[in-house]
């Protein structure tokens, strides 16, 4: 399997990265190409994290969760993305997910997040047990080495997306069929 990076990192400012991702989420990837656009957009009017903590939108939660983490950052951190767990998640819509792919892509800190996709092929694939994304974080941290918790998760959400789909996995064609407990139908010739 090829490896992935994150999608959503750009070679723009930290504070962008963090805006695509908080933009982005729960986007299949064709609205993710719209939700690029509109950070362009936003980049333009506001191109540093303290000139959007001045903005005054009304928009969604999501807009007002990513003007509350800009005055965050702005008044408490001085404008630096703080590059710790428990401080990233007092940021306004900042949870274990979001902190766990900030500390790996942009401090280099391992994390493991677990997204939708995470869960199911790691509960799919019989590597975690668990009935919420907090047990499964756990149990996957225990199982993978720590220096390879940020390219993991990124293998295992590509996994998830290209083969390991939630409605119709393709088990004919994957790879680890021979080793999955879910696996189903007969293999690909």
């Amino acid at each position: 399997m090829p490896f992935r990076r994150c999608i959503l990192l750009t070679p723009i400012s930290f504070w962008w990265r963090r805006f695509s991702r908080r933009n982005a989420q729960t986007c299949a990837s064709i609205r993710l190409r719209k939700s690029c656009l509109l950070n362009i957009k936003m980049q333009k009017n506001w191109p540093r994290q303290i000139s959007m903590s001045s903005a005054m939108i009304s928009y969604s939660v999501k807009a007002k969760n990513l003007i509350g983490t800009a005055k965050m950052l702005v008044e408490q951190y001085g404008g630096q993305v703080p590059p710790d767990m428990d401080e990233l998640t007092k940021l306004p819509g900042v949870g274990r997910k979001t902190a766990n792919v900030v500390l790996s892509n942009a401090f280099g800190i391992p994390g493991f997040a677990v997204d939708t996709h995470v869960f199911r092929v790691s509960n799919r694939l019989g590597l975690a047990n668990a009935k919420d994304v907090l047990k499964t974080e756990e149990q996957m941290c225990a199982l993978i080495p720590k220096e390879k918790w940020g390219n993991a998760h990124h293998w295992i959400i590509y996994h998830g997306r290209q083969v390991c789909h939630a409605r119709k996995p393709a088990c004919d064609t994957c790879f680890l069929r021979d080793l999955c407990p879910s696996a189903e139908g007969e293999p690909a010739k």
